[in-house]
């Protein structure tokens, strides 16, 4: 089984960590077809891969491009009306709600730890929220909350909440057991 499938169904605490938990996911659960289907289509670029592309892209409103880097223990709470452009990075224990945009431009690039970027790296254990925009060659370090309905266009520091106008609240955010906490 492939690891990224087997961390989410650990994430999810499902009983089942085999080929039945995979059915059920397919069968009954609509969040595990999605992340199912978006963790194939983007390691693969084979008949399959295009087909449940299109099936994400049909049934669920979700369009991933290939190739994009995703990490371990992502969780979709609503898979629809997702947008994830080609040679983003998403890194571990994020957690991504519906309508949220994640792209860049090929115009602008910007050099981050090194390499040449053009669309978004997003750190570890980032929340977007339902209806935000993540545009441009920028980089969201780990731990960061971007809120409903924010765009996001400049880089965001590590430990930081986004809010839907575009303030960064510079507070920062521990992460113990799951949960968020902020620092007075």
């Amino acid at each position: 089984m492939n690891k990224r499938l087997s961390s989410y169904f650990i994430s999810n605490k499902l009983k089942y960590k085999s080929l039945v938990g995979i059915i059920y996911n397919v069968l009954f659960s609509i969040k595990g077809r999605a992340i199912i289907y978006i963790y194939y289509s983007s390691e693969y670029n084979n008949i399959l891969s295009f087909i449940l592309r299109r099936i994400l892209k049909s049934k669920y409103h979700i369009e991933i491009g290939f190739p994009i880097k995703l990490g371990y223990y992502l969780v979709f709470n609503h898979p629809y009306n997702i947008i994830i452009d080609a040679n983003v990075e998403i890194g571990d224990n994020c957690q991504i709600d519906q309508n949220v945009t994640v792209g860049g431009s090929m115009r602008r690039k910007k050099i981050f730890e090194g390499k040449l970027v053009t669309r978004p790296v997003i750190g570890n254990n980032v929340i977007l929220c339902s209806g935000c925009l993540v545009g441009g060659p920028i980089a969201i370090k780990d731990n960061c909350i971007i809120g409903a309905n924010a765009t996001v266009t400049f880089n965001v520091d590590s430990g930081c909440i986004v809010s839907n106008i575009s303030n960064v609240m510079s507070k920062n955010i521990i992460v113990e057991d799951g949960s968020y906490r902020t620092l007075n």
